[in-house]
């Protein structure tokens, strides 16, 4: 195969990618840059993240990784915390608002 015929190789399975990225989010990768938006973190928590296992990376070449955006979405939905009060916290709150509103 010469070098014409690989580099056109390389381009429609990139083509074939970017297609197909609208109807996958799983192959959407994210730049370090993006990562660090989306999750309001430094590049150093990224990395860190990487280290632990926390997110799975795409390593590129030595200096290029990238991440799905299907990996950030997990990293957040399993780190989200809902909160659902008590009934002692539901009981505090009642007693307060009466207090307040005798005071009047």
């Amino acid at each position: 195969m010469d070098n014409s015929q690989e580099k056109k190789y390389k381009v429609k399975w990139n083509t074939e990618i970017n297609e197909s990225e609208g109807s996958d989010n799983s192959l959407r990768l994210l730049k370090i840059s993006e990562v660090t938006k989306i999750l309001g973190i430094s590049k150093r928590t990224v990395y860190n993240y990487v280290k632990e296992g926390k997110l799975p990376c795409v390593k590129l070449s030595n200096r290029a990784l990238r991440f799905r955006e299907t990996d950030l979405m997990r990293l957040i939905s399993e780190r989200t915390i809902t909160y659902e009060p008590s009934e002692k916290t539901d009981l505090i709150a009642k007693r307060v608002l009466e207090k307040i509103l005798k005071r009047g």
